[in-house]
This record gives C-alpha cells, sequence and structure tokens, in this order.
C-alpha cells in the first residue's frame, strides 16, 4: 500500500511514460501504449498535463492509453488528423510513437469497455466546455461511431495551466493534479481475479464501476 503522496506505489512496477524523450529532453510527439492483461501488474502514465489530452480505453482484456499534446496536435488544424485522430486510427499520413489501436482487443460483447478521455476545458468554471469543441467531438466519434460503435464514452474535463481567457491558475497549489494514471492488477479481487483503476486529477474509475451513462460524454462534474 502507497502511504506517502510523493512515493511511488512500487507494487505496479516503474510508472510506464507517455511522453516521449530523446536524450534528457522530451518531444511533442503524440505516444500511445498498449497492453494485453497477463500475470504481472502495471501502470502507465504522465504527471504534469498543462493542455494536453489523455485516452484511454479499457476492455476486460486490454488498454490502450494514448497522449497528444495540445501544441501543435490540437491548436493547429493541419497536425490534428495527423497526430491525434489517424495516429489512433493507424491511418495515413500520420505522425506519432507507439501502435495504432487495436480493435480486436476491445470489441468482443464480454468486454466491458469503456472509453475515458482527459481534456481540458475553456475558461475555470464549466466542466462541460472543451476547449477544443469540434476536434473533441471528432474524437469521441471517432471511438463510437468509427472503430467501437456504441461504446460509452466519459470525459473529464479538466482545468488547463493557461486557459485562453487568461485566468490566473486557481489549482496551481494542487499538485495531485493534472496527473494521468491507469493501474492493473492480476490479482486485485484475490489471487486470479484481475482489475483495473483510473485516476484523471481527483476522479476514480475502476472496473466495478458501471458503464458510463450517454451525458459523461460531455463532461463529468467536479468533484465538491
Amino acid at each position: 500500500m502507497q502511504t506517502k503522496p510523493d512515493q511511488e506505489d512500487t507494487y505496479f512496477g516503474r510508472l510506464i511514460g507517455l511522453i516521449q524523450f530523446v536524450g534528457s529532453q522530451s518531444t511533442d510527439a503524440s505516444l500511445a501504449r498498449q497492453r494485453r492483461f497477463g500475470t504481472v501488474a502495471f501502470q502507465i502514465g504522465t504527471p504534469g498535463l498543462e493542455g494536453c489530452t489523455i485516452v484511454t480505453v479499457v476492455s476486460k482484456r486490454a488498454v490502450y492509453m494514448g497522449h497528444y499534446w495540445e501544441s501543435d496536435s490540437w491548436s493547429k488544424a493541419h497536425y490534428f488528423p495527423r497526430r491525434v485522430l489517424n495516429f489512433i486510427a493507424g491511418r495515413q499520413p500520420q505522425q506519432g510513437v507507439g501502435p495504432a489501436f487495436n480493435p480486436a482487443l476491445f470489441n468482443r460483447p464480454e468486454d466491458d469497455t469503456r472509453v475515458y478521455i482527459m481534456h481540458p476545458r475553456k475558461g475555470v468554471k464549466k466542466h462541460t466546455a472543451p476547449l477544443y469543441p469540434v476536434k473533441f467531438a471528432q474524437l469521441k466519434s471517432l471511438f463510437n461511431e468509427d472503430l467501437l460503435p456504441g461504446v460509452p464514452i466519459a470525459a473529464w474535463i479538466y482545468i488547463p495551466v493557461t486557459d485562453k481567457e487568461g485566468h490566473p491558475d486557481p489549482i496551481a497549489d494542487q499538485l495531485w493534479r493534472r496527473h494521468a494514471i491507469f493501474q492493473y492488477d492480476p490479482n486485485a479481487d484475490g489471487p486470479g481475479s484481475r482489475g483495473w483503476r483510473l485516476f484523471y486529477e481527483d476522479h476514480y474509475f475502476d472496473d466495478t464501476n458501471p458503464p458510463p451513462g450517454a451525458a459523461s460524454a460531455n463532461g463529468i462534474p467536479d468533484l465538491p
């Protein structure tokens, strides 16, 4: 059990990151991880999100998790199809590091697949106001109309570091915010009983939750 807030939970092993590094320098490349569930616990994620988007797709067999930078992947129309939509779907032209999303790992009737999206909001107050509403809608459609028709989606529209209206950062002192971490445990509910959990900032999701309702795709509420 993890007891110190700044201590890595070693049970799940070293965090598998979602940022590409060349030497000691990070790049702005889209990056995805896709792993089947087996007998070894693991965790995937990234801290310090400023305005990026995270997509996590989970079934009973596997997880896909991708990180897409705001600049230039979302902020410039030329790059959005290449670095986000086409990269996820494995279409050309594309730019990114890691595998394309594989629907075959998520499309069986018994898979109980869900999609969780973490995307920056416009302003501070409205949890249903994505910063890039048209592109955000296209991302959701890619999954629930194209790759996995009808798949339930939950979106957490978080407060970015600097929004387009110039508000000061209201959560600068909350160091646990703007993190996205997925953890898989092959023995979550006893030996050989698999389970997973996902943290988007303060929001917590796991395999015991019912599928997200339709309204969740537009943004889940802020916690009190």
